[in-house]
């Protein structure tokens, strides 16, 4: 049987498409000129508010954002990363290291915990080349009174 997990993604309002909003240019685990496509998720609007400004180094406008609800739904578990060494930041080379291994054993996705909303705070760094098969990903975008507050 199928579980359906709810995660949150947090992205310019320039995104339009859902492969645009999903995608990920750059993070922790991949880079995107030398792995396949990736989305990272938040376990909470929260965290995916301290995640994008931890990136963006600067507090942010919540005019220029959108926050997308993301249901993933597959039978399977998420490769648990709890490496000191990968839980850096910056990130290392190590966890774009990591994910290629994990890709390769035919991993989802790695779930790790947030640098940036600590104790409780939880990431998924979800592997889109399964999408329609072993997973399915879909979007849908939480109204701004929801979380604006929460920046």
């Amino acid at each position: 049987m199928s579980t359906v997990t709810t995660w949150f993604r947090l992205v310019t309002i320039s995104r339009r498409t859902s492969d645009d909003i999903l995608r990920s240019t750059h993070g922790r685990f991949h880079d995107v000129s030398q792995d396949g496509p990736t989305t990272y998720l938040a376990d909470r609007p929260e965290t995916a508010i301290l995640e994008v400004q931890g990136w963006l180094g600067v507090p942010m406008n919540p005019k220029g954002f959108e926050l997308y609800r993301v249901l993933v739904e597959t039978n399977e578990e998420f490769r648990e990363v709890s490496d000191p060494a990968l839980l850096t930041d910056p990130a290392s080379e190590r966890c774009r290291d990591e994910a290629r291994q994990a890709r390769e054993s035919g991993d989802l996705g790695l779930k790790y915990p947030s640098m940036r909303n600590k104790p409780n705070g939880a990431c998924l760094a979800l592997f889109l080349e399964h999408r329609g098969q072993r997973l399915e990903v879909s979007i849908e975008r939480v109204p701004r009174t929801e979380w604006e507050f929460l920046i």
